[in-house]
């Protein structure tokens, strides 16, 4: 998930306001004209207007499999049994023994934000790891307290999730990112986690490191709205969390992961 572009088109004078206005005048202008420059350098699929269906630009999902049609996958084929085997092994791991119209379950445990120093960067310039737990009812608290990150840092997004019950095919977090005062959406993001079979221990994906925008329209209070659904169109979990893009990091939060964690 990538982070506003910086606004070129907007003066100084326009995000500081006239003579008059209030200080909190001034700010609301500032995150509004940020926000509609980064929305109009949006790409066309991207749009604040598209439905959210065009993020996947006509893909089809191929029927999906349960396990026990895995299972019984090249039957009659002698010849295939040992490639087969070795098929099954890998798509369902040692742990898939669900039967025949188990459910499948997604838990979403949490999501962890790395902030990394970033390439060429001094290693003092590296933030903190935050991590939102997103069981029970830590996901509504996530939405209450805001991240603080610093403007210009990278991240690196990690979800910590468990597969029960059946394979879940396409598993991917669809997350819009809007404005907390103007609600113009800044940035639409789909990451493909991909396919998972079911597993008593728990898995991790890793996304690539991106980063935040350095420039100071950019600062301001940002909602994340977040998804996990499938290729069959289940939701796993819909959560929402804030985030202030400012000036320096935030190391006294409560989602900081300390030492040793």
């Amino acid at each position: 998930m990538s982070g506003p572009e910086e606004s070129r088109d907007t003066p100084p004078a326009a995000a500081a306001g006239a003579g008059g206005q209030s200080s909190q005048e001034s700010d609301l202008r500032a995150e509004a004209a940020a926000n509609a420059a980064a929305s109009a350098a949006t790409p066309p699929e991207a749009d604040a207007d598209d439905d959210d269906d065009d993020d996947d630009d006509g893909y089809v999902a191929p029927p999906a499999a349960d396990i026990s049609e895995v299972r019984d996958a090249g039957k009659g084929h002698p010849e295939d049994d040992e490639s087969m085997k070795r098929y099954k092994e890998a798509l369902l791991g040692p742990d898939a023994s669900s039967g025949p119209g188990a459910p499948l379950v997604v838990e979403i445990l949490e999501l962890r934000l790395e902030h990394g120093a970033g390439p060429g960067a001094a290693s003092e310039d590296a933030g903190p790891t935050l991590s939102v737990a997103l069981g029970g009812s830590a996901a509504e608290a996530a939405a209450a307290a805001p991240l603080t990150v610093k403007g210009g840092g990278w991240r690196r997004v990690s979800i910590r999730f468990r597969v029960r019950g059946q394979i879940v095919h396409g598993l991917k977090l669809k997350m819009r990112i809007r404005g907390a005062t103007s609600g113009i959406q800044l940035e639409r993001a789909t990451l493909m986690l991909g396919s998972y079979a079911p597993k008593a221990a728990e898995q991790v994906y890793a996304a690539p490191p991106t980063q935040y925008p350095g420039h100071i329209f950019a600062r301001g209070t940002y909602i994340a709205d977040c998804e996990f659904v499938d290729d069959a169109g289940n939701q796993h979990l819909a959560f929402t969390y804030r985030f202030v893009i400012g000036r320096k990091w935030d190391w006294d939060h409560p989602a900081v992961v300390k030492d040793g964690e």
